[in-house]
């Protein structure tokens, strides 16, 4: 054979692997570029966004960023304990806001978000992260099932959230 066309044969084989493989890749997002987002899928991200907005709200302590997530007749259930609405939630937040440690912060690893018309769910692990000693305590590990709707501006609310916790580590690596 030519060494002419070996040379090409090689570089065609290489062409076809790398494309197959830049294929693969885009259908399988890398860890850390976000959760399975599934159904409509453009919902699903303004879903992902909300809880963007929820986590940086709950690091700047702001009591209104952190409540605008939930649905006024929002029912949220925690393992074990009394279902919580509304007030309770606020009122918890608050109470939190004004006795946590700086640096405090809810960190999630959101398994999946589904979308689909006016309601969604997102599976996910939060973990509540303290800063302590140059390190991270992660102090708590939940698992949540939320349940979102729209309300009549279009916008995702949590009007039902179910959880319970995980045994958590002790500690983490520095922050």
């Amino acid at each position: 054979m030519n060494p002419k066309n070996i040379a090409l044969r090689s570089i065609w084989k290489k062409f076809t692997l790398l494309t197959y493989l830049a294929f693969v890749a885009a259908m399988f997002p890398a860890a850390g570029e976000g959760p399975p987002l599934n159904g409509d899928l453009e919902k699903a991200k303004v879903v992902s966004q909300t809880f963007e907005k929820w986590v940086d709200a709950y690091a700047a302590g702001d009591l209104k960023g952190v409540m605008s997530i939930f649905d006024p007749d929002v029912q949220f259930s925690f393992q074990g304990a009394p279902d919580q609405h509304y007030k309770d939630l606020e009122n918890s937040y608050a109470q939190d806001f004004r006795s946590r440690a700086p640096g405090t912060k809810w960190v999630p690893n959101l398994q999946e978000i589904y979308a689909d018309g006016g309601l969604a769910f997102v599976r996910s692990i939060w973990e509540l992260r303290i800063p302590k000693d140059g390190n991270t305590e992660v102090k708590a590990r939940n698992r949540s099932m939320d349940v979102l709707r729209t309300d009549k501006n279009g916008r995702w609310l949590i009007f039902r959230s179910i959880n319970y916790p995980e045994k958590s580590p002790t500690k983490s690596g520095p922050s």
